[in-house]
């Protein structure tokens, strides 16, 4: 939570708090839901002062129906897929920060 207060004008969202702690690793302001099945309707409030609000997602089903959730009810979402086998983590600790900046572009 403590992203709500860290962000300026763009915010990202995502599923396990691992992949949290890495984007904020990166200097990257991060909410982040317990699991993908979790997203509940009421924080689409807390993102309303957000101009800019990515979903990075898993890509995997569970990575899709998270994203398609959140796009669902925060419709101004911009949403970037990680590559097949991959999440945030595994990009920062196999390839390092930058290679993960990059793919947040």
């Amino acid at each position: 939570m403590q992203a709500l207060h860290d962000a300026d004008e763009r915010i990202y969202v995502l599923e396990g708090e691992f992949n949290a702690i890495v984007m904020e690793l990166i200097g990257c302001p991060t909410l982040a839901t317990g699991s993908a099945a979790k997203w509940y309707p009421h924080w689409t409030r807390l993102l309303e002062s957000y101009p800019e609000v990515v979903v990075v997602r898993d890509p995997d089903d569970a990575g899709k129906a998270f994203a398609k959730k959140v796009r669902d009810q925060v419709s101004w979402a911009r949403v970037i897929e990680m590559p097949e086998g991959e999440d945030p983590n595994s990009i920062y600790v196999n390839y390092g920060p930058d290679e993960l900046e990059n793919r947040l572009t």
